[in-house]
């Protein structure tokens, strides 16, 4: 399903804070996109993880956990706007309750898989890297 496609799927409008363990956050942005909930919903799966392709190069693979609940969304607007390229657009990956290393940009594709996999590819983060650390963060980097 393309960038538009996902826009024709019934959408919600979370307002999060995002933080990065590189010492910067942004509160209280409202984006738009689609749930995880919804999503895996469309296409039902009995998978324990997400892969998520994007721009770049990068990958990251998450428990399905930590994209359902109401915890994570395939954005495609920011602030009321379509998200441009600067914040990861035209799609990304948001989960804001983790670092924004695992909250993909320039997202292109996402799968289900039944294990955590390896590594992502030119990620920071990984399934086996969102515990919370000892200084609280939780994920690896940005």
């Amino acid at each position: 399903m393309n960038v538009e496609g996902v826009a024709r799927v019934p959408a919600e409008t979370p307002t999060v804070a995002i933080h990065c363990v590189t010492k910067w956050s942004k509160l209280a942005v409202t984006w738009k996109g689609v749930s995880g909930d919804t999503l895996l919903a469309a296409v039902g799966t009995e998978a324990q993880y997400m892969s998520a392709w994007c721009d770049g190069g990068y990958t990251t693979n998450l428990p399905l956990e930590d994209v359902t609940g109401g915890r994570a969304w395939i954005a495609y607007e920011f602030g009321g706007e379509p998200l441009h390229p600067q914040h990861g657009g035209p799609a990304r990956l948001l989960v804001p309750h983790a670092s924004s290393a695992v909250g993909l940009a320039g997202l292109r594709a996402t799968d289900r898989r039944q294990d955590a996999g390896e590594r992502g590819t030119r990620s920071r983060a990984n399934a086996a890297d969102l515990g919370v650390r000892s200084d609280g963060a939780r994920g690896a980097g940005c």
